[in-house]
């Protein structure tokens, strides 16, 4: 369910903050989770700010820090850096067997 909203964060900021065309996106699936990782070309560590009542901005890391089971940042090199999420993928239960 938060998948959407965690990919669009990641990659805004990512835009937001760094060159565009320098953005790359990998999704990940495994048996009991998704990992949604997004590199980009700003070395920075993000940072999870305090939004303001009326500001448009400062909510997209608070966001993912409420949506994903786990989030955080490793740096890269030639000044970038991968911010990653992961979600549990729901069991599969009975109907759901082939």
């Amino acid at each position: 369910m938060g998948c959407p909203l965690i990919a669009t964060e990641l990659v805004v900021n990512a835009i937001r903050h760094g060159d565009p065309g320098g953005v790359t996106v990998i999704l990940t699936v495994r048996d009991s989770d998704v990992v949604l990782e997004v590199e980009d070309d700003n070395a920075r560590r993000p940072a999870v700010r305090q939004a303001t009542e009326v500001g448009e901005g400062g909510r997209g890391l608070i966001l993912v820090q409420a949506l994903a089971d786990q989030w955080e940042y490793r740096p890269g090199t030639y000044g970038r850096k991968t911010v990653w999420a992961s979600l549990a993928l729901p069991e599969a239960g009975p109907e759901d067997v082939s």
